[in-house]
């Protein structure tokens, strides 16, 4: 466990202070060229009066120790760094705490007629990286509504950060009171340069000139220019942004986080060297490959840009040395670790860093072992869509509510023991308590939902069965009761109930990902009872996490034969279900195989009534269907017989069943059975445990007309009566 140490807070909270970025440590000078206009990149959007364009920058520029890559152009001749204030103000004042950060050329009310003055404002980069220029251009703008016309421009420097004012002609001859300078993204005063032009100009910190008139204007030519202070070092620090969970055979995973912050970007300094160490790290065996990534002022971690080179097994202290130029403000470097395949699950993965050298000297950050770690879990995710919808898995608003979703073997990548799950709830609930939540899980054929319909939880394996309380946002973690083997033959679906029973407001609401045209979700909510009717398909499925174990190796678990069928049978019919057999395996990972039955016609009063003796499979499916055939036909069943072949057993409960055909002269009345006393499964005979279900099938002259399975009560009586009467037709 981490110690923090405080001491070193309190001296990085007071170096900081003295260190606090401002606009007026900026160097104001000036000079004269030729003006010269720009004709090409694009004419603004911000016209007439007060018009305004949010634009992007063609470049990163630090401003004031903030990296921008937006701006907002607006006709009153201002040019905002970023896009935090919204508005268009014509009102000049510098020293404002809410109109900022702005480069202010000429703000005042100004107007860009068009057409009448050729007015437009336009913007264009020039030069190549890194020696790029960016230049907005205010042509022929009204200075007031009068008639009267100014020309100047703004430039922004890449590299050097520096910022030009240019001036071009001036009609103007009326009484104005316009501002000249610059403030910064705090505002007030000590953040602004106010410029009041002169022979030569000077420049204020403190006092803000929001008067200059035409008569005051800068001269054609004339050019002010802005330059950031030298970069001096300011203070470091590790940070530990990442505390979830990491997978094995993971490469590049975010560890610790080191900030280095600088202020001013003239002469930018270097950093050189870092000194990093394991510490925390339940075994160094478990990872390799250490790197450093570096990400500019941006402080979301990537890896773009490689500091020094690898360290291919960290153990204890290491280095890495490179050269990072640095820019004005905090500069993020990051250590990645890439996690083992063998890595040990539930170990822990951790670093510090104890030294930073910047500009030749090592410095020590603030903290060297921040707060937390990131622990080795195998995990699955699925979904990466940020949308949110509130419906699944579970529409708390309402009092109850079922929800269904499916992930498809390709989704799941392997067979696993499911020990976990996990929800992204993207707002802020806090505590929200939901009693009586049921989760069920199955292994399923079905890769989309053909209908709406209410999944039957009867045929899954309950998962879950308590309250859960969310909070967010992030993700929430559901550890199951029961483990669940899920089955890389087939689809995982998950089927949630939600019988609290008291919609509430506050609800949790989750992050979704489309799967497109494919119906992978549906979902039916309802207050006072719980819905047992159809409800709504949807694309919208919840990202999920899922935590797991490999499955273990499938075995053999019992066997047993049915007789779910005993209706009777017409003769000159073929593939007649006579039995059921059913081999249940545990485990899902190396599959194992079915491959003899023996089988017998005890029970059949004639096997001359009976020939084409055929089992069928049907997977984990308890439904009887004659779609996969398992080995050949045995034309001639009589007395014991074998039927072999090779079938891949799923696991959980695999379904076998055994055919005849009835002959055309199959004498009626007389009865058609059979017996299974062996299965053969991974080589290895087992008996079931019941060999001869009861039951039979009779051989009757029958003739079935209607399939349908909706329910009227009128025909062939209406039992609310006393009496009545009805008649049917059916066709020859």
């Amino acid at each position: 466990m981490k110690m923090k140490k405080l001491l070193f807070l309190t001296i990085m909270l007071f170096t900081s202070s003295l260190a606090y970025s401002t606009v007026a440590d900026y160097t104001f000078s000036s000079s004269t060229g030729t003006y010269t206009e720009i004709s090409g990149g694009t004419v603004s959007t911000a016209t007439g009066d007060d018009g305004a364009e949010n634009i992007s920058l063609p470049f990163t520029f630090n401003y004031d120790d903030i990296g921008y890559t937006t701006a907002r152009i607006c006709v009153n001749g201002w040019l905002e760094m970023g896009q935090t204030y919204t508005g268009n103000v014509s009102y000049n004042r510098l020293q404002h705490t809410t109109y900022k950060p702005f480069l202010g050329p000429l703000w005042d009310n100004l107007y860009a007629r068009g057409a009448p003055d050729n007015t437009e404002i336009r913007y264009e980069t020039t030069g190549t990286a890194p020696n790029r220029t960016f230049t907005v251009q205010w042509k022929n703008v009204c200075w007031y509504n009068s008639g009267s016309t100014v020309n100047f421009q703004v430039k922004l420097e890449e590299t050097t950060n520096k910022i030009y004012f240019c001036y071009g002609t001036n009609n103007s001859t009326e009484s104005r009171s316009a501002s000249i300078g610059i403030n910064d993204a705090t505002g007030g005063y000590g953040h602004f340069i106010s410029v009041t032009p002169g022979t030569p100009p000077t420049s204020s910190s403190t006092s803000a000139n929001n008067g200059i008139s035409t008569g005051s204007y800068p001269g054609d030519g004339a050019i002010y220019t802005f330059t950031p202070p030298d970069m001096v070092y300011s203070s470091c620090t590790t940070t530990q942004d990442n505390t979830n969970d990491v997978q094995p055979d993971i490469t590049n995973q975010e560890i610790i986080g080191i900030e280095i912050v600088t202020h001013g970007s003239t002469n930018p300094l270097n950093a050189t060297s870092f000194t990093l160490n394991t510490t925390g790290t339940s075994s160094t065996s478990d990872i390799e490959n250490a790197r450093l990534w570096y990400t500019g002022t941006s402080s979301s971690f990537a890896t773009g840009t490689q500091f020094g080179s690898v360290v291919a097994a960290p153990n204890g202290s290491f280095t890495i040395t490179g050269t990072q130029t640095l820019t004005g403000g905090t500069n993020h470097f990051w250590l990645t670790y890439d996690i083992k395949t063998n890595a040990v699950i539930d170990n822990y993965v951790d670093a510090e860093c104890t030294s930073v050298t910047v500009d030749g000297s090592a410095d020590v950050p603030t903290v060297t072992a921040p707060a937390g770690n990131r622990q080795i879990k195998r995990l699955l995710i699925i979904g990466t869509g940020t949308s949110q919808q509130f419906y699944i898995p579970s529409r708390f608003s309402s009092d109850y509510g079922w929800t269904a979703t499916i992930f498809t073997n390709s989704e799941m990548g392997t067979s696993m023991d499911i020990t976990k799950i996990s929800y992204y709830v993207n707002n802020s609930p806090s505590n929200y308590v939901t009693n009586n939540q049921k989760i069920y899980m199955c292994n399923t054929n079905d890769v989309v939902f053909a209908n709406a319909d209410k999944p039957d939880p009867s045929l899954m394996t309950l998962v879950y069965d308590a309250s859960i309380t969310w909070n967010g946002p992030g993700w929430h973690e559901i550890t199951l009761s029961t483990i669940f083997t899920y089955d890389i033959s087939q689809n995982l679906m998950i089927y949630y109930e939600n019988r609290d029973g008291s919609g509430a407001s506050g609800y949790p609401e989750w992050r979704y990902t489309s799967t497109s045209s494919n119906y992978r979700a549906k979902h039916r909510s309802g207050n006072y009872v719980f819905p047992t009717s159809s409800g709504t398909r949807t694309y919208n499925r919840p990202n999920i996490r899922i935590e797991y174990d490999p499955a273990s190796a499938m075995a053999y678990s019992s066997s047993t034969t049915t007789q779910d069928n005993t209706n009777p049978v017409r003769p000159d019919f073929t593939d007649q279900e006579i039995i059921g057999i059913e081999i249940v395996t545990t485990g899902a990972a190396n599959p194992i195989n079915a491959t003899s039955f023996t089988l017998n016609t005890t029970g059949t009063t004639s096997t001359a009534d009976i020939e084409n003796a055929r089992l069928w499979y049907t997977g984990t499916n308890s439904t009887f269907a004659t779609g996969t055939q398992f080995g050949t036909v045995v034309a001639a069943p009589n007395g014991s017989y074998n039927i072999t072949g090779t079938q891949t057993l799923s696991c959980g409960t695999n379904h076998f069943w055994l055919t005849y055909d009835i002959k055309p002269g199959a004498v009626l009345d007389n009865y058609v059975d059979a017996e299974c006393t062996s299965v053969t499964v991974d080589g290895s005979a087992e008996v079931p445990t019941a060999t001869a279900p009861a039951g039979n099938r009779q051989i009757k002259r029958l003739v079935i007309i209607g399939t349908g399975t909706d329910q009227q009560n009128k025909i062939p009586f209406n039992g609310n009566y006393d009496y009545g009467w009805s008649a049917t037709i059916f066709l020859a």
